[in-house]
């Protein structure tokens, strides 16, 4: 039981489907020709290859249509993944995570990663007035009882879910949703994306606040390189972004370069104390900040956790990222 495994097997409930018919055993797997070419070309192959070895991958591309195909023919994979995993042929109306994967979280998170790749998404919702600023991280599937069992497994992890479910497309669909920006903290830090489709939102959000909606990959990397102005392709009466996100990076700074006390993190800011205090409450809530006594003044300070670090580093770590692993031109 690998990470590799459990992230393949994630990503497997999601895109992948298995056929069964006569001598012909074979995976197919799905998705968008432009948003998901970088994912499955450099992370998706490589991850194959190191599980599988070498493998009959077609690679098909139609042209004019916004998809891609891939096929994989390999009876002894078809039947591992279908007679010790349990995973069904077919439609997966019923399709649940297997136990194997279930005992220790961080397999457990690692897969849900795999799952998200595949059919989750991030998006950002406008609310009170403001831009595209709420983040939203959802996922939706055909299986009942697979949405059900993510719910508890988020659960387990910490994750604030919904108590109700939602359906669409005439309760055919499941879907689940992770909002706010505590459940965003909380999944960047411990569960995170492997798909720059996601990546690149994830960027615009760290950039600008606001993460304007249907924009493709590459409309996202050349907002990120600069080539693109946000109100080249989002309403200019619309850029309206949270306040408080904007004190909270300025604090996170100023914890991390050495300030510590309520009034003197005010005096360097140039922030109202009051303003400050509650920021650090909000900073807490998401465990980027700590509050800790001094023994020697016994005064309450602030120190930045780790998470609070990841957040002041995030955006230049994922641009690197893109730009090595996956090629992209940030």
């Amino acid at each position: 039981m690998t990470e590799d495994l459990a992230e393949n097997v994630g990503m497997h409930i999601s895109d992948g489907n298995m056929y069964s018919g006569g001598y012909t055993k074979e995976i197919i797997y799905c998705g968008h020709a432009i948003d998901d070419f970088p994912y499955f070309n450099f992370r998706f192959f490589p991850l194959m290859k190191r599980l599988w070895g070498t493998l009959r991958i077609g690679y098909k591309s139609v042209k004019g249509e916004q998809y891609l195909r891939i096929r994989i023919c390999s009876k002894q994979l078809v039947l591992f993944k279908h007679k010790v995993l349990g995973l069904p042929y077919g439609k997966k109306k019923t399709i649940t995570i297997p136990r194997y994967f279930i005992k220790d979280d961080q397999i457990t998170r690692t897969l849900i990663r795999g799952l998200f790749d595949g059919d989750g998404s991030i998006s950002f919702k406008s609310k009170c007035g403001l831009g595209h600023t709420y983040p939203v991280i959802s996922y939706c599937s055909l299986s009942k009882p697979l949405i059900k069992q993510l719910k508890k497994l988020l659960g387990r992890l910490g994750f604030t879910v919904p108590e109700k479910l939602q359906s669409k497309n005439e309760g055919t669909t499941c879907i689940l949703f992770l909002n706010g920006d505590k459940n965003y903290e909380l999944w960047m830090n411990t569960i995170g994306f492997n798909n720059p489709k996601h990546l690149t939102k994830v960027v615009l959000y760290e950039m600008f606040g606001i993460v304007p909606p249907n924009t493709d990959l590459i409309e996202r990397v050349k907002l990120i390189r600069g080539e693109l102005e946000l109100s080249g392709i989002y309403p200019v009466e619309r850029l309206r972004v949270n306040n408080n996100r904007i004190l909270e990076k300025r604090v996170l700074k100023e914890l991390a370069e050495g300030a510590g006390y309520i009034r003197g993190l005010g005096r360097r800011t140039k922030i109202d104390e009051q303003c400050v205090r509650k920021t650090l409450v909000r900073l807490t809530k998401m465990d980027l900040v700590e509050r800790f006594k001094s023994e020697s003044k016994c005064k309450k300070y602030y120190r930045i956790t780790q998470w609070g670090l990841n957040k002041l580093n995030r955006e230049e770590a994922i641009v690197k990222r893109l730009r090595e692993e996956f090629h992209l031109a940030v």
